[in-house]
This record gives C-alpha cells, sequence and structure tokens, in this order.
C-alpha cells in the first residue's frame, strides 16, 4: 500500500532508549525499551551484549494504528 498524500509515514525512529535492566558480570548485558514519537509504538526490547544504548538509527517504531490488532498480546518475562 502506498502513503496517502498527508499522511504519516508507517514508520519512524525511536526519540532514544531507556535502559530498563543490566547485568554486570563477566560480559554485561543490557536490555532497552524504545522511547517511540507520539503516534508511533515502540513493539519491544532491545537486548545487547554492551553498556551503551542502542543507536536510534538501527531501528523503527511503527505508526499506532497500524499495529491495532495487537492489542491483546502480552509481554513475558
Amino acid at each position: 500500500k502506498e502513503q496517502a498524500e498527508g499522511e504519516p509515514p508507517p514508520t519512524m525512529r525511536p526519540k532514544e532508549f531507556s535502559l530498563i535492566w543490566r547485568y554486570n558480570g563477566k560480559r554485561p548485558v543490557t536490555m532497552w525499551m524504545p522511547a517511540a514519537p507520539p503516534g508511533y509504538a515502540a513493539l519491544g526490547a532491545v537486548v545487547r551484549g554492551e553498556p551503551e544504548a542502542p543507536a536510534t538509527e538501527d531501528y523503527l517504531c511503527i505508526r499506532w494504528e497500524l499495529c491495532c490488532g495487537c492489542l491483546g498480546l502480552r509481554v513475558s518475562w
């Protein structure tokens, strides 16, 4: 489907990442949650084997109305 004129893009980059978990063992592991722009949703967290936050240009958030069918999903840790 092509984007209609004046319609927001289907995806946008996250504004930033928030650290939600860190393991400081022999090898560090971190978990980051993307901060989606208004009207967009992040579909999950990013796990890295590094202490630094991921680069925002490497990830995308999806426009909220395009993921409405996913509202029944539950997160399990």
